[in-house]
């Protein structure tokens, strides 16, 4: 429809021939190319800086303040209370409602809490200090601490390897499972539910795992 197509700074291109699509074309990869070179200069600064333990922006982290290496104290205390409770029973679900109560929400969204939440927190690397690579521990943060390599450890071992999972509480509901050992094989005891059929009723007991 001789309409002319005006370009920010390659001037006008003629879409009503061969020559001037052929321009368009070649126009496009060219601004490809740069776009390309730039992700990848940014990813090996990026790479560089996880090497060097710098912190590498980002949307602010529950813990922390807007410059991503300054421990926010409130914040910074209501992690380190909740991996101590973690560590000694307590549920995800009732430090969400403790943090809630207690007037937190969250970095971006300003949300309550819910368990899963929390256990994202718990589960983040940066909070021992520990600078990640493509998922892989690299060096050592150059930012504020909120727990201690040990306690980071312990909370991870205890919530498993994902951020998912269950939220109840984490104390040992019967004492003997995990803990006693089958006559027969040696394998551990786990708390199970027997109906006797004579005496009537289910009840609990041990079986071999």
């Amino acid at each position: 429809r001789a309409i002319q197509v005006q370009t920010v700074k390659s001037g006008t291109v003629d879409l009503s021939t061969a020559s001037g699509k052929m321009v368009a074309r070649m126009l496009g990869a060219a601004a490809r190319h740069e776009v390309e070179h730039s992700v990848e200069r940014q990813k090996r600064a990026k790479s560089q800086a996880a090497v060097d333990g710098k912190y590498r922006g980002g949307r602010r982290a529950f813990g922390y303040e807007p410059d991503g290496v300054t421990a926010c104290p409130a914040e910074a205390a209501a992690i380190t209370k909740a991996a101590d409770d973690v560590l000694a029973g307590v549920s995800l679900r009732q430090i969400a409602r403790d943090w809630n109560t207690a007037g937190l929400r969250t970095a971006f969204g300003g949300n309550e809490f819910s368990s899963r939440e929390v256990r994202k927190i718990l589960h983040r690397p940066r909070n021992a200090g520990i600078s990640l690579q493509d998922g892989a521990p690299v060096a050592e943060g150059h930012w504020d601490k909120i727990l201690t390599p040990d306690t980071y450890a312990a909370i991870t071992a205890v919530l498993g390897g994902t951020s998912s999972g269950r939220a109840g509480s984490f104390e040992r509901r019967y004492q003997g499972s995990g803990v006693y050992l089958c006559g027969k094989c040696g394998a551990t005891m786990v708390g199970a539910s027997h109906n006797r059929t004579v005496s009537g009723g289910w009840r609990r007991t041990y079986t071999c795992s």
